[in-house]
């Protein structure tokens, strides 16, 4: 019986040995394990950072020819400018390109007489404010060569002037037809214009003849047709 027991325990202490060592051979193969991903870890980094040196030397062998392109297309945009300058006159600064325009007519019909200033007071286009709608005169806001275009709309006979500092320049005549029974409206329009050499300062404007008539007279503008004063320089 004692020889028994001893030999059970006997197997017992084998068995705790046996799984003593199993367990200590885990360990050093998971250790082993470690160890062998570290060095393929570092393997791979030293790997990366070759690739990496790489790359950045071969950056600057290719940035001489990035830079040679871009001088290159700088050098083209360069001789397209210069072959539109050499087809292209030089323009004149923006203070002497200031464009000088205008467009006047009357709002309502009006009651005219002899040596009258017409006053055309609606303004929708002054460039170069040369026009002063409350008098009817156009001061030149610079010297130059102008165009002056003006369309009367009158009842019965008119004579029109235009007045360049104060002496007339060119007269427009104008008669329209008298219907005996008065069915049809006696009035017509005429149009006239003129090119003038004006000077700085200079004054022009529309006005009655001496021989418009005596009796007052309608100058007529609606919206079935407008009277009009219009000019512009041309250089």
């Amino acid at each position: 019986m004692k020889i028994c027991l001893t030999f059970s325990i006997f197997v017992v202490y084998l068995f705790s040995c046996y799984g003593a060592l199993n367990v200590t051979e885990e360990l050093m193969f998971l250790k082993e394990t470690v160890l062998l991903q570290k060095e393929r870890i570092d393997g791979l980094q030293q790997t990366v950072g070759d690739i990496l040196q790489r790359n950045e030397q071969s950056v600057p062998s290719d940035t001489p020819q990035l830079a040679d392109i871009t001088q290159r297309e700088d050098d083209v945009v360069m001789e397209k400018s210069n072959i539109i300058k050499r087809l292209v006159p030089p323009t004149q600064s923006p203070q002497l390109q200031t464009t000088v325009a205008f467009f006047a007519y009357l709002s309502n019909t009006q009651l005219t007489s002899p040596h009258q200033v017409l006053i055309f007071d609606h303004t929708p286009l002054n460039a170069g404010n040369g026009y002063h709608p409350n008098s009817g005169i156009f001061i030149a806001p610079k010297t130059g060569v102008y165009v002056f275009i003006w369309t009367i709309r009158m009842f019965k006979q008119s004579i029109i002037d235009l007045i360049v500092n104060g002496s007339i320049y060119v007269s427009i005549y104008n008669r329209s037809y008298d219907d005996p029974s008065g069915a049809v409206g006696a009035d017509e329009s005429v149009t006239g214009y003129a090119i003038v050499s004006v000077n700085q300062g200079d004054d022009v404007y529309l006005r009655t003849h001496s021989a418009h008539g005596d009796n007052a007279r309608n100058m007529f503008s609606n919206e079935f047709g407008r009277s009009t004063f219009g000019g512009w320089i041309l250089h």
